[in-house]
């Protein structure tokens, strides 16, 4: 077993610690050894970082070891600390294999089951993609399982608008806060141990908060966690306090690293919340992270599903991010008379069905007939589509034919290429009645509508794919043939049309309109109410103001920030877009 336990109350081991996080491609606050100190406090562990290689990937996961008591009983187990922990790549792809995913929850599980402890719990981190690389392990065993936890939100620091002191792309709303905030509000920054008045005034208007809103006793955090965090983090931690006069009306906590800066806790009287205190904090927490480099401000979620705190993070114009938590079962017994305790603790507690489990089928699903799919195009899209029906077992895709010039024979993704389209007839005269479009599109949209009708044309069903971990709201509205992809989010109200693809981890908001054959590229966020019309492509990363329409055969170049309509045709790109060609495509 090629695994490193770090025990964090050990002076070498944490020098050790904190170096593997340093070197990290992406260090981040939640895995360092300080953080984990104050985190142990408030669970009432011990912490640990298991640190587990396999070939090139090596991966750092930071836990605090609980003690349980259950009628006299002690168990122990091992959670992720409170945040968005997970694991922290350290060496090797940002994207590992399979193989390589399940070796090294392997090597976790023999040493839970050594360890005598009950399960794991791991938080995924939603800004490190840590869904699509480790949330989707496939394994045979029923130990591993994975349940979705919601939705988050971060601000793009880039997006960063000097001249007026704010984050481009805000709502009207959230700017008419800013504004109101400034005229009347002063704010203050303090960091690590220089913040100790600061912090005083924070633990009081935090401790009338979480007893108005009668908070669940875990988030009436004792003096020595915020001592903690502020002694041992430094300049990490960082105090926003909003004053009206001399007198404290917010305030709240930041927890910054060298990529990322996270809003971990906040508090405001009925002063603060009637004069717009939290935008002005946030704003200025944003100019003080791009000031130092750091790329996003992580708001997090909700309370609940589209509750007011997501309504009010939303607004401030940043991606949203899905994400999920794993729990790794080492003693099942155990595990199973946690779960039956009342007020049982997470990951124990009640909630929802597991988004990944053991495949299971039942058999009244394997005496369903098998539906055969042939895939159009063999390059990379049809490789993601291929991945995504590969979940499904009642579909067989018996191959590929290639639009270019390519050998017959050659695999992908384990299907062969048969040969050209000229086969469309003979497969489907052969019974292979579904098909599914492999082209992708990158600007010119329209090689994928020619033959999105062509093979509607011939009989065949174009079927849609929509990965398990995209979320699709119950109300919104799906055409013909779409692909939906991993953390992609449409939300109530929308209207997909028809052979559409939304790339991995896009939103659609509520009552967008997404013409025929058009493409939302990787991370591209669209408002609410935006129209994009047919064959348009909304580049990677893009964001489009709410409202917005955005023409015919448009193309909204990568990154751009999208704040008046598009004409048919016309490609912007820059923040923000600005037309570069009025005619494309036409």
């Amino acid at each position: 077993m090629d695994l490193l336990l770090l025990d964090g109350r050990n002076a070498e081991d944490i020098r050790t610690w904190e170096g593997l996080v340093n070197g990290a491609p992406i260090p981040d606050v939640f895995y360092r050894p300080e953080y984990m100190h104050a985190s142990a406090l408030a669970e009432h562990g011990r912490p640990v970082a298991v640190v587990i290689r396999d070939g090139s990937a090596q991966v750092l996961l930071p836990f605090v070891i609980r003690d349980l008591d259950i009628d006299g009983k002690i168990m122990q187990d091992a959670v992720t600390p409170y945040g968005y922990g997970g694991l922290l790549r350290l060496s090797g792809p940002t994207h590992p294999g399979r193989r390589t995913v399940r070796e090294i929850f392997a090597q976790l599980h023999s040493w839970a089951c050594t360890s005598r402890l009950v399960a794991c719990g791991i938080n995924f981190h939603p800004l490190l993609d840590q869904d699509t690389n480790w949330g989707a392990v496939e394994a045979a065993e029923d130990w591993l399982r994975v349940f979705p936890r919601g939705q988050t939100t971060a601000i793009e620091l880039k997006y960063w608008d000097e001249t007026r002191s704010r984050i481009a792309g805000m709502s009207k709303g959230r700017r008419c806060d800013l504004r109101k905030a400034r005229s009347t509000l002063d704010v203050r920054i303090t960091e690590g141990p220089d913040a100790g008045r600061d912090l005083e005034i924070f633990r009081m208007l935090y401790k009338e908060k979480m007893e108005r809103v009668q908070a669940d006793s875990f988030y009436f955090f004792e003096d020595k966690y915020y001592d903690c965090l502020s002694h041992k983090l430094g300049a990490r931690f960082v105090l926003v306090t909003a004053l009206a006069g001399n007198r404290p009306v917010a305030s709240a906590i930041f927890l910054m690293d060298r990529d990322f800066i996270h809003y971990h806790l906040a508090a405001s009287n009925d002063e603060g919340r009637q004069l717009g205190a939290a935008t002005l904090q946030i704003i200025a927490a944003c100019e003080w992270a791009w000031r130092r480099g750091c790329s996003l401000l992580h708001l997090g979620g909700g309370l609940e599903t589209d509750d007011k705190l997501w309504s009010f993070k939303r607004n401030f114009g940043g991606k949203v991010y899905s994400y999920s938590y794993l729990t790794l079962v080492a003693d099942a017994e155990r595990y199973q008379l946690l779960e039956e305790q009342p007020n049982a603790v997470w990951p124990y507690s009640s909630g929802p069905k597991p988004m990944v489990a053991t495949p299971l089928v039942h058999p009244a699903v394997l005496s369903r007939p098998v539906i055969k799919v042939v895939g159009i195009g063999a390059g990379g899209h049809a490789k993601v589509i291929m991945d995504i029906l590969a979940k499904f077992p009642r579909l067989q895709v018996v191959g590929l034919v290639e639009l270019a010039t390519r050998l017959g024979g050659e695999k992908v993704e384990g299907s062969c290429i048969l040969g050209g389209d000229d086969l469309l007839p003979q497969l489907l005269a052969d019974g292979v009645g579904s098909a599914f479009i492999g082209i992708g599109g990158v600007g010119d949209n329209s090689p994928r509508a020619e033959i999105f009708y062509r093979v509607l044309g011939l009989g065949f069903d174009v079927i849609s794919a929509i990965h398990r971990r995209a979320i699709v709201a119950r109300s919104a509205g799906l055409g013909r043939g779409v692909c939906i992809m991993a953390g992609a989010i449409v939300n109530p109200g929308a209207t997909i049309g028809d052979n559409v693809i939304l790339n991995s981890h896009c939103t659609v908001e509520h009552d967008c309109v997404i013409g025929n054959h058009a493409h939302i590229a990787p991370g591209a966020t669209l408002s609410g109410a935006v129209q994009v019309g047919q064959l348009s492509h909304i580049g990677t990363g893009a964001s489009v103001r709410q409202g917005i329409r955005i023409g015919e055969r448009a193309v909204v170049g990568v990154g751009s920030v999208v704040v008046r309509d598009v004409p048919d045709g016309a490609v912007v790109r820059g923040v923000p877009a600005r037309q570069a060609n009025a005619t494309l495509h036409r």
